[in-house]
């Protein structure tokens, strides 16, 4: 029993040292946030509340938030949509070049995000749309469809096959079939 308690407590003092490492940066960002030098020192200046009165007293920042929360609604809702489709086609149909399908739609994410950043940018400016809100939810749809994809498909295919046969069986239209057994 020692054996599995020590086991335990390492296990739990390594997850514990792995959050440290992953929080860390956001909380000495936080911390020198209130110092009050302009950069990050150490021996910290005084406490300070003036760089956030000098964020939140600017003009920009209500047209900042109002596109931000814009693009983060449309971004999700038009994600989730894609990658809801694209996964419900895969675990439903069998067509020609279904692996080509796959392979493309789940791309995005293993492109650098530099090199994607260019390449978006330079489609957009082909169709003079660079620099617009549209293009920022396009490029930001493109590169989250294939994470929703990816756990859709994990769902569906934990999912009992046979649920959607007898959903229609029992008289369910497809609409209905999607939205009460597939959906849940």
């Amino acid at each position: 029993m020692k054996k599995d308690e020590a086991l335990l407590w390492s296990l739990r003092a390594y997850a514990a040292l792995v959050f440290l490492f992953i929080f860390a940066p956001i909380i000495a960002s936080l911390v020198f946030s209130f110092n009050s030098d302009r950069f990050p020192t150490i021996p910290l200046g005084h406490f300070t509340t003036q760089w956030y009165v000098k964020a939140f007293s600017g003009e920009a920042i209500g047209p900042a938030i109002r596109t931000s929360l814009l693009v983060s609604v449309c971004t999700s809702v038009l994600a989730t949509f894609i990658g809801f489709s694209a996964a419900y086609t895969d675990y439903r149909y069998d067509f020609f070049g279904k692996k080509a399908f796959l392979v493309l739609s789940l791309l995005p994410p293993t492109i650098p995000l530099i090199i994607f950043a260019l390449a978006t940018l330079g489609w957009l400016s082909m169709f003079n749309a660079s620099g617009m809100v549209m293009s920022v939810i396009i490029a930001h749809t493109v590169l989250c469809a294939p994470f929703a994809m990816a756990v859709v498909r994990l769902r569906l295919n934990q999912m009992d096959p046979n649920l959607e046969p007898a959903a229609w069986n029992l008289g369910a239209s497809e609409w209905m079939t999607l939205s009460g057994v597939v959906r849940s």
